[in-house]
């Protein structure tokens, strides 16, 4: 990064950094998949897998929580 500076050229923007997509589709999922969209170079199979899967995976998580795990807890 250092490199990059010293040649002149400006750093990237804080949000194409992946640190910064996975964390977002972790706490805000749109965010996130629009991130990995216009921003990722991760091939097409895994952008169409974590679009398909990670609002489903999502939503089965948390009516398992809500229905089985928080009555147990409350």
């Amino acid at each position: 990064m250092a490199e990059t500076a010293a040649a002149g050229e400006a750093p990237p923007p804080w949000y194409t950094r992946p640190w910064v997509t996975i964390a977002a589709m972790y706490l805000f999922l749109p965010a996130g998949l629009y991130l990995m969209w216009r921003f990722r170079g991760w091939p097409r199979w895994l952008k169409w897998f974590s679009t398909l899967f990670g609002p489903a995976f999502g939503a089965v998580s948390g009516y398992v929580a809500s229905v089985y795990i928080w009555p147990r807890i409350f």
